[in-house]
């Protein structure tokens, strides 16, 4: 169930009783009377069972850390939240530990293990790492870009939607003046792959584009009707007759008295 015999005194019988065997182990190897044989001794050890706890310490230590770089290889960084369980619990402990050992009070901290965790990147301070989580995160943005060809990663997307929703949240605080985490340099970076701050802005900009498509296959085919099986501009084009449709039922649509004056003028047929 745990992956290791470190019974914890504080659970009752079985680690009292684990705690014994080490006792009687010690007393066997001082040559004084004691109730383990070397049967036992096998047995336990047959089981991984260790005799100094201060050894098995370390090999968690060494395991937890293990843990740790892999989540370094999903995550692009080691910043896991308490969250998590286990893992999330010990980094938090690692940082205890190391504030400890700055202080000049008792820590399991030591240097090697500084040396471990700094060699994958690991951040003593929080404050330092969310600049490198913005980074991360911008990162992740760029390579959606790459392959979708915008910026506007919708919110089911997971984690990077709602960091894109949270930067134009931060970027309207910035602007009402109130406190936010947007900063100018993150301005900049942001727009320097095309983001943009509001979805309307970018939906209106979307539908001008496709309107050009239909008026260049105008052109091509001397009519609108598009078939829907042409792909993303048959899509939109049919996308487009049923929000009329809801439109003149009354019901909630994008389309508007604009939108229907601009197709009907390159004679767009609302119904086929």
């Amino acid at each position: 169930k745990h992956g290791h015999c470190n019974v914890p005194k504080s659970s009752g019988k079985l680690g009292i009783w684990a705690r014994t065997q080490r006792d009687q182990y010690r007393l066997l190897h001082e040559g004084k009377r004691s109730f383990i044989n070397e049967e036992r001794v096998q047995k336990l050890e047959s089981i991984g069972f260790q005799w100094s706890l201060r050894v098995s310490n370390e090999d968690l230590w060494e395991s937890m850390f293990d843990e740790l770089k892999s989540y370094k290889d999903n995550h692009g960084h080691c910043i896991v939240p308490r969250s998590t369980g286990k893992l999330g619990k010990w980094v938090d402990n690692q940082r205890f530990q190391y504030r400890q050992l700055q202080e000049g009070k008792q820590s399991s901290m030591t240097d090697e293990r500084i040396q471990k965790l700094e060699s994958i990147g690991f951040q003593w301070s929080l404050r330092v790492s969310n600049e490198d989580l913005w980074e991360s995160m911008f990162d992740e943005l760029k390579s959606y870009k790459a392959k979708h060809g915008h910026c506007n990663v919708p919110r089911s997307a997971g984690k990077l939607g709602t960091w894109v929703s949270n930067q134009r949240k931060q970027y309207r605080l910035l602007q009402e003046g109130k406190q936010s985490s947007m900063t100018g340099e993150r301005v900049k970076k942001l727009e320097s792959i095309g983001f943009q701050w509001s979805l309307r802005d970018w939906m209106k900009e979307l539908w001008e584009n496709m309107f050009d498509e239909l008026k260049s296959y105008k052109v091509k085919h001397g009519h609108c009707n598009v078939p829907k099986s042409s792909g993303k501009l048959g899509i939109w084009a049919r996308t487009q007759r049923d929000q009329y449709r809801l439109l003149h039922e009354g019901k909630r649509s994008f389309i508007n008295e604009e939108r229907v004056q601009k197709l009907e003028s390159i004679g767009f047929q609302w119904s086929l």
